[in-house]
């Protein structure tokens, strides 16, 4: 087992060795080698192994083993296949155009191998190239590209060439662009938009024209209006709004425009977006080119910026740059040229050069017919060679092309799933018995079973509920095998939030909503789904729905669900008189609320003195005499007259008396009782206690007779304060 694994990790360290051998050399279709262990076999497609050599007996990875009749090792190519972009493609005589190369890897990712692959042209003398990938055609007519990539060829890619499509002197623009870029309002908020026109003058160059008040605007989407004479559109309501212009009958591209309730406006200004103006420009050799940025900035202002940005030239060959936005052209190609700005970059323009005049040129390489032909083997034609006389023929066959030759039509892919709302498609082959092929996506019958789930034109699905459904497309009679078409539920697109206020006050709330806009056109309520993001947590709380403030500051806040996530809210906790009000009140309630426990406790410790009384007048009378005599001095000292130990009872008895405080010797009489129960030895019944306390209820009857509700109260309240317990009457 051992030496069969080292054996196998032999074999791929050779393969992988072929695969990258010099190209100095010819490469066949594939590269085989004969070792001791058996034969090894790199550089084939999936595809070629299974129609040459069958299934394998095992496999590993991309190694496959075959062992009869010989032991035959087979590493495959990393690529799968390898597809032309764009398909279909006009260009304009002795003007360039450029075709990509993407390479499909394994796990369904594309890599560009335009720079590797090796270009098949129908008619190679009509064009010429500088280099790869870049196509300069001489002559009008309609041709067919395919890209070679080590034994991996391309899908065709159609080329319809025609005369220069610039006009001097045209009064009709190329195009017209809008601007600020993607502004933001509030709502009532109003804006005047800009609008440039690229036109051809009578030299054939591209300049740009201010259209803004030459034309006239439109604005769709909500609750808008549009003042086409001071060229000024206003907005009422929050939403999305889509604004354009016409120029005659020339319709300008969109802009996109949100509005919304909740509106920051930016503290500092700053630049958001930059756009390079004309977005394409065909010239000639040693022409001067002028190019014009204007930048948008976040207070939805716009302005030139040309002479403030940084240029930058993907290909320094084509073109050099001058000063102040002008560049010029040095020799054929295209190129992509862009601008940047305090950290902005711009979307870059494509920029394409071509020759004054028709002459042929020696100096760019030509594409030659015969390269690939072996000529010493006229008889036996490379795939290369067989590749380019299908391609010549395609042209002529596709209109002779008859129901007898017709194969079978293959549709691709055969599992289709789309959201509801989504644009989906589907691709048809037709395969003839030549094994030649022919895309028939757009001239096929297409259906749809059944059609309540979803319709199918031209390959283009369009959706109308979730559900499966099978199409199939028919072609001069022939129909393809069914796919499966799955539509899956709405795909959430964007959310917004909105709120009622975003100034919230100290320990107030606000509603808070997030709403989902899926490939349905629909938008749903899904604040119990999504997730809260909070810049400052300690600021706000957000809880079923609703922000509750917590502290003075600014925040922000986004919702996020399924991976989507909402643009952020700016929310401020501001100081407001209100809040002021309801501390004040807090606070008093709660001074009342200590106040009354305060005295809740007082008043308990009072009443547990009057049970110890209580207990002491059914035990010890004398001493029961004795402590409400003391009370009793205890409650005159709450009216001024302050017992002094050096004053003998009956003087302080006489001197509350002098004070008005009690009347009619009433406390004398209880003195008399507190003597005989302090000095005197003889016992002291209950009855005498029950006497000594209907004197002392006498006393203190007599104290606040006379009195004032509100002496009576504050004297009882000073009582539970001095915990000085003042005995009712039914003790």
């Amino acid at each position: 087992m051992i030496f069969k694994t080292f054996r196998l990790l032999f074999l791929v360290s050779l393969a992988l060795l072929f695969a990258y051998q010099s190209d100095n050399f010819a490469e066949p279709d594939y590269r085989e080698l004969t070792t001791s262990f058996g034969r090894v076999i790199t550089g084939i497609s999936k595809e070629e192994a299974l129609d040459r050599y069958g299934y394998p007996a095992s496999l590993k990875d991309d190694i496959w083993y075959y062992p009869k009749p010989y032991d035959l090792f087979i590493y495959l190519s990393p690529i799968s296949s390898l597809h032309l972009y764009p398909e279909y493609c006009d260009a304009f005589v002795d003007a360039p155009f450029e075709l990509k190369a993407l390479a499909e890897l394994p796990g369904y990712q594309l890599s560009d191998v335009t720079q590797d692959v090796e270009f098949i042209i129908s008619e190679p003398k009509k064009f010429k190239f500088k280099k790869t990938g870049i196509f300069i055609p001489e002559e009008e007519g309609q041709y067919q590209i395919m890209a070679k990539y080590r034994n991996i060829y391309s899908s065709p890619s159609f080329v319809e060439v025609k005369q220069s499509y610039i006009k001097p002197g045209n009064n009709d623009p190329l195009r017209i662009d809008t601007l600020p870029y993607k502004p933001i309002l509030p709502v009532n908020g109003s804006l005047s938009p800009l609008a440039y026109g690229t036109f051809i003058d009578d030299q054939g160059k591209s300049i740009i024209k201010d259209l803004s008040i030459n034309v006239k605007w439109y604005c769709e989407g909500g609750k808008c209006s549009v003042d086409n004479y001071s060229n000024v559109l206003s907005f009422y309501e929050p939403g999305k709004f889509k604004i354009f212009c016409k120029y005659g009958d020339f319709i300008s591209s969109i802009q996109e425009i949100e509005v919304g309730r909740i509106y920051n406006p930016p503290r500092n200004r700053a630049l958001k977006n930059i756009m390079l103006l004309p977005e394409l420009i065909s010239t000639t050799r040693d022409e001067r080119i002028a190019l014009r940025a204007f930048g948008t900035f976040d207070d939805n202002s716009v302005e030139e910026v040309t002479k403030k940005v940084n240029w930058n030239i993907k290909d320094n060959e084509i073109i050099q740059s001058r000063d102040n936005g002008f560049f010029l052209a040095k020799s054929e190609g295209i190129t992509d040229v862009s601008s940047g700005l305090d950290f902005i970059e711009s979307l870059p323009v494509k920029i394409s050069v071509y020759k004054k005049t028709k002459a042929k040129s020696d100096s760019l390489p030509q594409i030659k017919e015969d390269s690939v032909r072996n000529q010493d083997e006229k008889n036996k034609l490379s795939p290369e060679d067989k590749i380019l006389d299908n391609i010549k023929a395609f042209k002529d066959s596709v209109s002779n092309k008859n129901k007898s030759s017709l194969s079978y039509i293959k549709t691709s892919p055969d599992r289709l799933e789309v959201s509801l709302g989504e644009v989906g498609s589907f691709r048809a082959l037709a395969v003839y018995n030549d094994n030649s092929s022919q895309d028939v996506t757009l001239a096929g019958e297409w259906s749809s079973l059944p059609g309540s789930v979803a319709r199918v034109s031209r390959g283009q699905v369009s959706t109308v509920s979730q559900g499966e459904a099978m199409v199939t497309v028919e072609y001069k009679g022939v129909k393809a095998l069914p796919v499966r078409l799955f539509i899956k539920e709405p795909k959430l697109l964007s959310i917004v939030v909105s709120m009622d206020n975003s100034r919230l006050a100290m320990n107030a709330k606000a509603k808070i909503k997030a709403e989902g806009y899926y490939t349905d056109n629909l938008r749903r309520d899904i604040t119990a789904l999504v997730k809260w993001r909070i810049s400052k947590a300690g600021i706000i709380k957000i809880m079923e729905g609703y922000i509750f403030s917590r502290s003075f500051g600014e925040t922000q806040i986004s919702a996020e669900h399924l991976g989507i996530k909402s643009l952020p809210v700016n929310i401020s906790v501001i100081f407001t008189l209100g809040w002021l009000f309801w501390i004040i009140c807090n606070i008093v309630i709660i001074l009342i609320l200590i106040t009354l426990a305060y005295f809740f406790v007082l008043y308990l410790i009072n009443l547990k003195k009057i049970n110890r009384l209580n207990i002491l007048k059914k035990d010890n009378a004398r001493g029961f005499i004795i402590s409400i005599y003391r009370n009793s001095q205890d409650i005159l000292g709450l009216f001024g007259v302050r017992y002094n130990k050096f004053m003998s009872p009956r003087f302080y008895a006489s001197l509350s008396q002098q004070n008005k405080v009690v009347r009619d010797n009433a406390y004398l009489d209880f003195t008399l009782k507190f003597e005989k129960a302090a000095y005197s030895r003889h016992p002291i019944d209950p009855a005498e206690a029950a006497s000594a306390l209907n004197t002392y209820h006498n006393l203190i009857g007599s104290i606040f007779s006379g009195r004032k509700r509100s002496e009576v109260l504050f004297a009882r309240l000073f009582s539970l304060i001095r915990r000085i317990p003042i005995l009712p009457k039914k003790f």
